[in-house]
Protein backbone atom coordinates (compact mmCIF):
# COMPACT_ATOMS: atom_id res chain seq x y z
CA UNK A 1 0.00 0.00 0.00
CA UNK A 2 1.08 3.63 -1.10
CA UNK A 3 1.05 6.40 0.87
CA UNK A 4 -0.19 9.44 -1.16
CA UNK A 5 0.52 12.91 -0.23
CA UNK A 6 -3.18 14.20 -0.57
CA UNK A 7 -3.93 11.31 1.97
CA UNK A 8 -2.09 13.15 4.68
CA UNK A 9 -5.27 14.68 5.74
CA UNK A 10 -5.36 16.22 9.35
CA UNK A 11 -1.94 15.04 10.07
CA UNK A 12 -1.67 16.73 13.52
CA UNK A 13 -4.88 15.31 14.40
CA UNK A 14 -3.79 12.01 13.32
CA UNK A 15 -0.50 12.32 15.03
CA UNK A 16 -2.48 13.10 18.56
CA UNK A 17 -4.29 10.30 17.75
CA UNK A 18 -1.44 7.83 17.32
CA UNK A 19 -0.20 8.97 20.83
CA UNK A 20 -3.27 8.21 22.13
CA UNK A 21 -3.47 4.53 20.61
CA UNK A 22 0.31 3.88 21.92
CA UNK A 23 -1.15 5.22 25.86
CA UNK A 24 -4.14 3.42 25.82
CA UNK A 25 -2.72 0.31 24.35
CA UNK A 26 -0.21 0.77 27.29
CA UNK A 27 -3.52 0.48 29.76
CA UNK A 28 -4.76 -2.11 28.31
CA UNK A 29 -1.45 -4.18 28.98
CA UNK A 30 -1.87 -3.07 32.54
CA UNK A 31 -5.50 -3.73 32.78
CA UNK A 32 -4.70 -7.53 31.95
CA UNK A 33 -3.31 -8.32 35.02
CA UNK A 34 -6.40 -8.22 36.94
CA UNK A 35 -5.04 -11.84 37.92
CA UNK A 36 -2.52 -10.23 40.14
CA UNK A 37 -5.44 -8.56 41.82
CA UNK A 38 -5.27 -9.28 46.03
CA UNK A 39 -9.48 -7.71 46.44
CA UNK A 40 -12.34 -7.79 44.75
CA UNK A 41 -11.79 -4.01 44.54
CA UNK A 42 -8.46 -3.84 43.24
CA UNK A 43 -10.10 -6.85 40.74
CA UNK A 44 -12.69 -4.23 39.51
CA UNK A 45 -10.15 -1.61 38.92
CA UNK A 46 -8.06 -3.54 36.28
CA UNK A 47 -11.25 -5.05 34.56
CA UNK A 48 -12.52 -1.07 33.80
CA UNK A 49 -9.00 -0.28 33.32
CA UNK A 50 -8.84 -2.93 30.35
CA UNK A 51 -12.40 -1.73 28.65
CA UNK A 52 -11.53 1.76 29.01
CA UNK A 53 -7.64 0.91 27.14
CA UNK A 54 -9.83 -1.65 24.32
CA UNK A 55 -12.24 1.31 23.49
CA UNK A 56 -9.98 4.35 23.70
CA UNK A 57 -7.02 2.23 21.32
CA UNK A 58 -9.83 0.53 19.01
CA UNK A 59 -11.32 4.66 18.44
CA UNK A 60 -8.14 5.71 18.55
CA UNK A 61 -6.55 3.26 15.47
CA UNK A 62 -9.86 4.38 13.42
CA UNK A 63 -9.46 7.40 13.46
CA UNK A 64 -5.83 7.32 12.24
CA UNK A 65 -6.52 4.73 9.67
CA UNK A 66 -9.28 7.08 8.41
CA UNK A 67 -7.81 7.79 5.14
CA UNK A 68 -7.38 4.05 4.42
CA UNK A 69 -10.64 2.46 6.01
CA UNK A 70 -14.33 2.80 4.57
CA UNK A 71 -15.94 4.08 8.39
CA UNK A 72 -14.68 7.20 9.01
CA UNK A 73 -14.54 8.70 12.75
CA UNK A 74 -15.58 12.26 13.19
CA UNK A 75 -12.12 13.36 14.93
CA UNK A 76 -13.79 16.32 17.46
CA UNK A 77 -16.22 13.70 18.73
CA UNK A 78 -13.60 11.15 19.31
CA UNK A 79 -10.93 13.26 21.34
CA UNK A 80 -13.64 14.86 23.57
CA UNK A 81 -15.05 11.14 24.06
CA UNK A 82 -11.13 9.85 24.56
CA UNK A 83 -10.56 12.78 26.73
CA UNK A 84 -13.25 11.80 29.17
CA UNK A 85 -12.08 8.15 29.36
CA UNK A 86 -8.60 9.25 30.13
CA UNK A 87 -9.82 11.63 32.36
CA UNK A 88 -11.56 8.99 34.12
CA UNK A 89 -8.95 5.88 33.93
CA UNK A 90 -6.84 8.55 36.68
CA UNK A 91 -10.13 7.74 38.80
CA UNK A 92 -10.09 3.49 38.53
CA UNK A 93 -6.06 3.29 38.05
CA UNK A 94 -5.97 0.62 41.08
CA UNK A 95 -3.93 2.50 43.50
CA UNK A 96 -1.13 0.94 45.75
CA UNK A 97 -0.48 -1.50 43.01
CA UNK A 98 3.06 -2.00 40.82
CA UNK A 99 1.10 -0.14 38.10
CA UNK A 100 0.06 2.65 39.63
CA UNK A 101 2.63 5.15 38.36
CA UNK A 102 3.28 3.68 35.15
CA UNK A 103 -0.61 3.99 34.32
CA UNK A 104 -0.61 8.06 35.43
CA UNK A 105 2.36 8.27 33.09
CA UNK A 106 0.21 6.55 30.17
CA UNK A 107 -2.75 8.28 30.64
CA UNK A 108 -0.79 12.04 30.61
CA UNK A 109 1.07 10.83 27.51
CA UNK A 110 -2.53 9.84 26.65
CA UNK A 111 -3.74 13.21 27.56
CA UNK A 112 -0.94 15.05 25.40
CA UNK A 113 -2.31 12.90 22.48
CA UNK A 114 -5.66 14.48 22.31
CA UNK A 115 -4.14 18.05 23.16
CA UNK A 116 -2.24 17.65 19.85
CA UNK A 117 -5.97 16.90 18.60
CA UNK A 118 -7.92 20.00 19.74
CA UNK A 119 -5.17 22.41 19.04
CA UNK A 120 -5.46 20.97 15.39
CA UNK A 121 -9.22 21.18 15.53
CA UNK A 122 -9.67 24.53 17.30
CA UNK A 123 -11.71 27.08 16.21
CA UNK A 124 -10.13 29.47 14.20
CA UNK A 125 -12.57 32.94 14.02
CA UNK A 126 -9.99 35.24 12.51
CA UNK A 127 -7.25 36.86 15.08
CA UNK A 128 -9.54 39.07 16.43
CA UNK A 129 -12.02 36.08 17.15
CA UNK A 130 -9.58 34.13 18.58
CA UNK A 131 -8.65 36.68 20.94
CA UNK A 132 -12.12 37.04 22.48
CA UNK A 133 -13.09 33.60 22.30
CA UNK A 134 -9.71 31.80 23.74
CA UNK A 135 -9.47 34.95 26.62
CA UNK A 136 -12.95 34.11 27.57
CA UNK A 137 -13.14 30.58 27.87
CA UNK A 138 -9.34 30.24 29.27
CA UNK A 139 -10.92 32.90 32.07
CA UNK A 140 -14.40 31.10 32.91
CA UNK A 141 -12.69 27.77 32.70
CA UNK A 142 -8.98 29.24 34.92
CA UNK A 143 -11.53 30.73 37.39
CA UNK A 144 -14.10 27.55 37.89
CA UNK A 145 -10.87 25.15 37.92
CA UNK A 146 -9.49 27.62 40.61
CA UNK A 147 -12.41 27.36 42.69
CA UNK A 148 -12.83 24.13 42.66
CA UNK A 149 -8.76 23.60 43.86
CA UNK A 150 -9.37 26.61 46.59
CA UNK A 151 -11.97 24.40 47.81
CA UNK A 152 -10.14 20.93 47.81
CA UNK A 153 -7.06 22.83 48.93
CA UNK A 154 -9.28 23.81 52.58
CA UNK A 155 -10.58 20.40 52.68
CA UNK A 156 -7.05 19.17 52.85
CA UNK A 157 -6.45 21.98 55.61
CA UNK A 158 -9.26 20.58 57.36
CA UNK A 159 -10.20 17.11 57.00
CA UNK A 160 -10.25 14.32 59.56
CA UNK A 161 -7.35 11.71 58.37
CA UNK A 162 -8.84 9.49 61.20
CA UNK A 163 -11.78 8.62 59.14
CA UNK A 164 -9.12 7.39 56.11
CA UNK A 165 -6.94 5.32 59.04
CA UNK A 166 -8.39 1.41 58.84
CA UNK A 167 -12.20 1.58 58.94
CA UNK A 168 -12.43 4.88 60.08
CA UNK A 169 -13.22 3.83 64.06
CA UNK A 170 -10.04 5.32 65.59
CA UNK A 171 -10.77 5.65 69.23
CA UNK A 172 -9.54 8.04 71.21
CA UNK A 173 -7.84 11.17 70.17
CA UNK A 174 -6.16 9.97 66.57
CA UNK A 175 -3.38 12.41 66.85
CA UNK A 176 -2.40 12.48 70.24
CA UNK A 177 -2.71 8.77 70.71
CA UNK A 178 -1.23 7.45 66.95
CA UNK A 179 0.69 10.73 65.50
CA UNK A 180 3.08 12.28 68.21
CA UNK A 181 5.83 10.12 69.24
CA UNK A 182 5.19 8.32 65.47
CA UNK A 183 9.02 7.78 64.34
CA UNK A 184 12.28 7.46 65.92
CA UNK A 185 12.30 11.53 65.96
CA UNK A 186 8.84 12.10 65.79
CA UNK A 187 8.63 12.07 62.14
CA UNK A 188 4.64 11.46 62.60
CA UNK A 189 3.44 15.20 63.40
CA UNK A 190 6.19 16.28 60.90
CA UNK A 191 4.60 14.34 58.44
CA UNK A 192 1.03 15.18 59.48
CA UNK A 193 1.57 19.24 59.80
CA UNK A 194 3.31 18.48 55.99
CA UNK A 195 -0.15 17.41 55.09
CA UNK A 196 -1.78 19.80 56.46
CA UNK A 197 0.66 22.63 54.85
CA UNK A 198 -0.01 20.97 51.36
CA UNK A 199 -3.55 22.30 51.80
CA UNK A 200 -2.48 25.90 52.29
CA UNK A 201 0.08 25.20 49.48
CA UNK A 202 -2.39 24.53 47.20
CA UNK A 203 -5.30 27.19 48.33
CA UNK A 204 -2.15 29.96 48.02
CA UNK A 205 -1.86 28.39 44.37
CA UNK A 206 -5.63 28.67 43.79
CA UNK A 207 -6.37 31.92 44.70
CA UNK A 208 -3.27 33.33 41.96
CA UNK A 209 -5.09 31.21 39.75
CA UNK A 210 -8.59 33.02 40.57
CA UNK A 211 -6.95 36.79 40.61
CA UNK A 212 -5.19 36.81 37.82
CA UNK A 213 -8.21 35.32 35.75
CA UNK A 214 -10.55 38.20 37.14
CA UNK A 215 -7.86 40.45 36.40
CA UNK A 216 -6.51 39.13 33.22
CA UNK A 217 -7.79 42.17 30.67
CA UNK A 218 -6.37 44.76 32.84
CA UNK A 219 -2.67 43.25 33.57
CA UNK A 220 -2.46 42.24 30.31
CA UNK A 221 -3.19 38.07 28.68
CA UNK A 222 0.68 37.35 28.60
CA UNK A 223 1.62 38.39 32.50
CA UNK A 224 -1.99 36.80 33.39
CA UNK A 225 -1.32 33.93 31.57
CA UNK A 226 2.39 33.85 32.95
CA UNK A 227 1.26 34.27 36.38
CA UNK A 228 -1.45 31.71 36.29
CA UNK A 229 0.82 29.29 35.11
CA UNK A 230 2.88 29.79 38.50
CA UNK A 231 -0.57 29.16 40.74
CA UNK A 232 -1.16 26.10 38.89
CA UNK A 233 2.66 25.02 39.42
CA UNK A 234 2.43 25.77 43.01
CA UNK A 235 -1.44 24.05 43.45
CA UNK A 236 0.65 21.02 41.96
CA UNK A 237 3.47 21.29 44.40
CA UNK A 238 0.87 20.67 46.86
CA UNK A 239 -0.97 18.26 45.14
CA UNK A 240 2.59 16.50 44.58
CA UNK A 241 3.21 17.08 48.61
CA UNK A 242 0.19 15.68 50.00
CA UNK A 243 0.36 12.52 48.01
CA UNK A 244 3.61 12.16 48.94
CA UNK A 245 3.63 12.73 52.75
CA UNK A 246 0.29 10.66 52.69
CA UNK A 247 2.57 7.72 51.53
CA UNK A 248 5.08 8.48 54.36
CA UNK A 249 2.73 8.72 56.98
CA UNK A 250 0.78 5.18 56.11
CA UNK A 251 4.90 3.67 56.03
CA UNK A 252 5.34 5.37 59.43
CA UNK A 253 2.14 3.49 60.90
CA UNK A 254 3.38 0.36 59.26
CA UNK A 255 6.69 0.23 60.34
CA UNK A 256 6.10 1.31 63.82
CA UNK A 257 2.87 0.10 64.37
CA UNK A 258 2.66 -2.96 62.62
CA UNK A 259 0.08 -4.63 65.31
CA UNK A 260 -2.32 -2.34 64.16
CA UNK A 261 -1.80 -1.38 60.69
CA UNK A 262 -3.40 -3.59 58.92
CA UNK A 263 -6.84 -3.90 61.32
CA UNK A 264 -6.90 -0.13 62.11
CA UNK A 265 -4.29 2.04 60.86
CA UNK A 266 -3.72 1.51 57.01
CA UNK A 267 -4.53 4.23 55.41
CA UNK A 268 -6.50 4.55 52.17
CA UNK A 269 -6.89 6.56 49.22
CA UNK A 270 -9.36 9.58 50.25
CA UNK A 271 -9.86 10.55 46.17
CA UNK A 272 -7.83 13.85 47.09
CA UNK A 273 -4.87 13.43 44.41
CA UNK A 274 -6.98 12.16 41.93
CA UNK A 275 -9.44 14.85 42.17
CA UNK A 276 -6.86 17.63 42.28
CA UNK A 277 -4.73 16.17 39.55
CA UNK A 278 -7.88 16.11 36.87
CA UNK A 279 -8.13 19.54 38.03
CA UNK A 280 -4.24 20.70 37.70
CA UNK A 281 -5.03 19.01 33.90
CA UNK A 282 -8.12 21.40 33.19
CA UNK A 283 -6.45 24.77 35.30
CA UNK A 284 -3.46 24.13 32.81
CA UNK A 285 -5.44 24.31 29.24
CA UNK A 286 -7.01 27.16 30.40
CA UNK A 287 -3.30 28.46 30.87
CA UNK A 288 -2.93 27.50 27.34
CA UNK A 289 -6.02 29.59 26.16
CA UNK A 290 -5.33 32.55 27.83
CA UNK A 291 -1.63 32.78 26.56
CA UNK A 292 -2.99 31.21 22.91
CA UNK A 293 -4.91 34.46 22.89
CA UNK A 294 -2.34 36.84 24.17
CA UNK A 295 -0.29 35.43 21.35
CA UNK A 296 -3.25 36.41 18.76
CA UNK A 297 -3.46 39.95 19.95
CA UNK A 298 0.48 41.07 19.39
CA UNK A 299 -0.36 41.00 15.83
CA UNK A 300 -3.85 42.18 15.64
CA UNK A 301 -3.06 45.74 16.76
CA UNK A 302 0.43 45.40 14.34
CA UNK A 303 -1.61 44.83 11.36
CA UNK A 304 -4.64 47.54 12.68
CA UNK A 305 -1.49 49.65 12.61
CA UNK A 306 -0.50 48.72 9.57
CA UNK A 307 -4.02 49.42 7.47
CA UNK A 308 -4.35 52.61 9.13
CA UNK A 309 -0.76 53.30 7.89
CA UNK A 310 -1.83 52.34 4.25
CA UNK A 311 -5.23 54.04 4.42
CA UNK A 312 -3.49 57.24 5.56
CA UNK A 313 -1.64 57.00 2.78
CA UNK A 314 -4.47 56.59 0.46
CA UNK A 315 -6.20 59.55 1.17
CA UNK A 316 -3.07 61.54 0.84
CA UNK A 317 -2.32 59.87 -2.68
CA UNK A 318 -6.26 60.31 -3.28
CA UNK A 319 -6.20 64.49 -2.48
CA UNK A 320 -2.62 65.09 -4.70
CA UNK A 321 -4.18 62.84 -7.61
CA UNK A 322 -1.70 60.22 -7.50
CA UNK A 323 -4.04 57.48 -8.58
CA UNK A 324 -2.26 54.93 -9.29
CA UNK A 325 -0.19 55.13 -5.61
CA UNK A 326 -3.43 55.50 -4.17
CA UNK A 327 -4.81 52.22 -5.74
CA UNK A 328 -1.58 50.13 -4.41
CA UNK A 329 -2.34 51.56 -0.81
CA UNK A 330 -5.92 50.58 -0.41
CA UNK A 331 -4.77 47.39 -1.84
CA UNK A 332 -2.46 46.98 0.68
CA UNK A 333 -5.15 48.06 3.28
CA UNK A 334 -7.16 45.41 1.76
CA UNK A 335 -4.77 42.96 2.58
CA UNK A 336 -4.17 43.68 5.89
CA UNK A 337 -8.09 43.76 6.52
CA UNK A 338 -8.36 40.62 5.37
CA UNK A 339 -5.58 39.46 8.00
CA UNK A 340 -7.77 40.80 11.05
CA UNK A 341 -10.92 39.09 9.84
CA UNK A 342 -12.56 42.15 8.95
CA UNK A 343 -13.69 40.99 5.40
CA UNK A 344 -16.40 43.77 5.53
CA UNK A 345 -14.02 46.38 5.46
CA UNK A 346 -11.71 44.74 2.92
CA UNK A 347 -14.62 44.15 0.14
CA UNK A 348 -15.37 48.26 0.78
CA UNK A 349 -11.53 48.49 0.21
CA UNK A 350 -11.01 46.69 -2.78
CA UNK A 351 -14.90 48.57 -4.36
CA UNK A 352 -13.08 51.79 -3.71
CA UNK A 353 -9.80 50.18 -5.36
CA UNK A 354 -11.83 49.90 -8.75
CA UNK A 355 -14.31 52.52 -8.45
CA UNK A 356 -10.39 54.83 -8.44
CA UNK A 357 -9.57 52.52 -11.71
CA UNK A 358 -12.45 52.98 -13.12
CA UNK A 359 -11.65 56.34 -13.09
CA UNK A 360 -8.24 56.58 -14.33
CA UNK A 361 -9.67 54.17 -16.79
CA UNK A 362 -12.44 57.24 -17.76
CA UNK A 363 -9.71 60.03 -17.26
CA UNK A 364 -7.23 58.41 -19.90
CA UNK A 365 -9.94 58.07 -22.22
CA UNK A 366 -10.80 61.61 -21.85
CA UNK A 367 -6.80 62.36 -22.23
CA UNK A 368 -6.42 60.46 -25.35
CA UNK A 369 -9.94 61.29 -26.94
CA UNK A 370 -8.83 65.25 -26.38
CA UNK A 371 -5.15 64.39 -27.38
CA UNK A 372 -6.55 63.15 -30.84
CA UNK A 373 -8.96 66.39 -31.25
CA UNK A 374 -5.91 68.29 -31.03
CA UNK A 375 -3.88 66.10 -33.28
CA UNK A 376 -6.72 66.39 -35.83
CA UNK A 377 -7.41 70.44 -34.95
CA UNK A 378 -3.18 70.63 -35.79
CA UNK A 379 -3.22 68.75 -39.02
CA UNK A 380 -6.70 70.52 -40.25
CA UNK A 381 -4.73 74.29 -39.41
CA UNK A 382 -1.60 72.80 -41.47
CA UNK A 383 -3.77 71.66 -44.42
CA UNK A 384 -4.94 74.88 -45.09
Amino acid sequence: MTLELAELEAPLSRFGSLIAAGASAALTIMGLLFFTALDEVVLLNYVMLLIVGVIIMVTSFLAFASPWIQYKINFSWYSILALILFVLSIVIVPRGTLIQNGAYWAIGIGIIGIVVIFIDKRPNLGPEGNKHLYQAYGGIMAFSMGLLMLVLGVFVLIFNIADFAGAGTIPGNFYHDYIQGLGNYNEGVTTYNAIRGAGIIIIIGSIIVIFLAILRNKVGLKLAGLIIFAGVIITAGGLGSFSINWSILDQLFFTFRPDEYETQLRLTDPGIFNLGFILFLLEFGSFLMIIYSSLQSKPIEKWRTKRNHFLAAAEVATREQKLSRAIKYLEQAAAWSSRLGEEDKAVELLTRVKQIRDKVIKLKKQEAAEKRKKEIEIAKAKAE
